[in-house]
């Protein structure tokens, strides 16, 4: 009898769990979870007939009309989108059928002038009183954007331009890209094709940098204080493995600007192969590698992967860009952006303001700086990517003084990612150019240098003071 109660008595106190943890979990459920998922774009509780909606419209930095609407004469409102292969990535898409992507997803809430907590209620009373959303004001030019999308066109790849001092994205396309106005019409196509064309390159492509990687380990170099002096006889052996410039090239009695300007290999190979994990790991994370980059869009966080104890040869790997290092096209330019700028890593960001439907401006975005690096190792940096556009022709191309760096990194397909990355005007920077064309097959400098040359010389004449 006494062994029936002791069981009885332990179901109960199970029973009684069970139930106070339900409770527990409704009411973590209710409080922490529910008001993210409620105003969730994905949340198809939340569509109504948008037709019915004057949906807030996208401005470009001056004025011009990216995404727009027009109301019929039936009272409801059709939405269309100027330049639609241009911004397909950025803005992204609005469809009820397969959703909501890019811009048109992370700021569904403001275009549609909703509060927070309970929009599905909200946008009902809004429908019912035929209104309309707030219209976003981009930081983008679309002048810029239409250089970057022509420049690209015929390859597949990203280029983002931005202003180095502020973070503001001037312009931002990858390629192969698809048509926002037909993309539920071509939806079948697109989904089937090997070219990645729904795919946002420029801010979740991951590519591995190459020599663009090289100024961010010659931060490494300088915190640690190593003799940057070296004797480059073109090649280098490390733990039996052997490494050689591009075309074996040996370049004597070079110092870092030096290995900068001539990209060598096995300068940064033999400086870093003594050097500690964390030191270089450190110097990644000052840029804003191993860390989510905060940003409108999703981005994928780029990875500079140093840990003690790590195989030598991959660490000197990653040192010039190869080995497991993958970025994205939006972090390295802001990561150049610190160089351009000080040494202060500014947080980028592509919305400028909103225009309330009444017309007032809301929400203005403020510049953020997200990491400090120590200026005078910045200075001998930037001095040594002035130099290196000297060298590689880059500033006699834009007709100004330019500091920038070309990469070639290879790829499992035995081929070659183009990278050149630039700013401009050298002493007082107001423009930056990062471009990566995918699978090139030749070198940045060949490939990639004049895309960024002219974009750079577009750039200056667009935002000249």
């Amino acid at each position: 009898m006494k062994r029936s109660k002791r069981r009885l008595a332990i179901l109960m106190a199970l029973i009684l769990a069970l139930f106070f943890g339900l409770i527990l979990y409704m009411v973590y459920f209710e409080f922490v979870e529910a008001p993210g998922l409620r105003a969730d774009a994905r949340n198809m509780r939340n569509w109504v007939d948008e037709t019915q909606f004057g949906r807030g419209r996208f401005y470009d930095r001056h004025q011009h009309e990216i995404v727009g609407r027009e109301r019929q004469e039936d009272g409801t409102y059709v939405r269309y989108v100027n330049h639609p292969n241009m911004y397909s990535h950025l803005i992204g898409y609005n469809s009820k059928m397969y959703g909501k992507t890019g811009l048109e997803s992370a700021l569904n809430a403001r275009l549609l002038n909703l509060p927070g907590d309970n929009p599905i209620a909200a946008l009902r009373g809004q429908v019912l009183n035929e209104g309309v959303g707030n219209d976003a004001v981009l930081t983008i030019d679309n002048d810029l954007q239409y250089e970057a999308y022509t420049a690209l066109e015929g390859h597949k790849g990203a280029a983002v331009i931005l202003n180095p001092k502020t973070g503001e994205v001037l312009a931002m396309v990858s390629l192969p890209s698809f048509n926002l106005n037909t993309m539920e019409d071509d939806w079948s196509s697109l989904v089937e094709d090997d070219e990645g064309r729904l795919f946002p390159r420029a801010t979740q492509g991951l590519y591995a940098p190459g020599s663009v990687m090289k100024p961010i380990t010659a931060l490494a170099l300088l915190e640690a204080g190593v003799d940057l002096n070296y004797e480059d006889t073109g090649q280098t052996t490390v733990e039996g493995k052997t490494y050689q410039n591009y075309n074996g090239n040996a370049y004597g009695s070079i110092g870092l600007m030096e290995a900068l300007m001539h990209s060598s290999n096995v300068y940064f190979i033999d400086k870093t192969k003594d050097l500690s994990a964390d030191a270089l790991g450190d110097a990644a994370a000052s840029f804003g590698f191993n860390q989510p980059l905060p940003f409108e869009v999703k981005t994928a966080q780029s990875v500079a992967p140093y840990e003690e104890g790590m195989d030598t040869n991959q660490k000197v790997s990653n040192a010039f860009g190869q080995g497991d290092v993958l970025v994205t096209p939006l972090q390295m330019a802001v990561a150049y952006g610190a160089l351009a700028n000080g040494g202060k890593v500014m947080r980028p960001y592509v919305v400028s303001h909103w225009l309330s439907p009444k017309g007032a401006t809301l929400a203005p975005t403020g510049t953020q700086v997200l990491e400090s690096i120590d200026s005078a190792h910045v200075r001998t940096i930037d001095k040594a990517l002035q130099a290196t556009a000297d060298e590689n022709g880059l500033s006699e191309r834009v007709g100004e003084a330019v500091a920038g760096k070309t990469g070639t990194a290879q790829t499992s397909g035995d081929s070659t990612n183009a990278w050149t990355i630039a700013y401009a005007p050298a002493d007082k920077p107001r423009v930056l150019v990062a471009l990566v064309l995918e699978d090139d097959g030749r070198t940045g400098g060949e490939a990639a240098l004049p895309l960024v040359a002219d974009l750079l010389r577009t750039a200056l004449q667009e935002t000249e003071e």
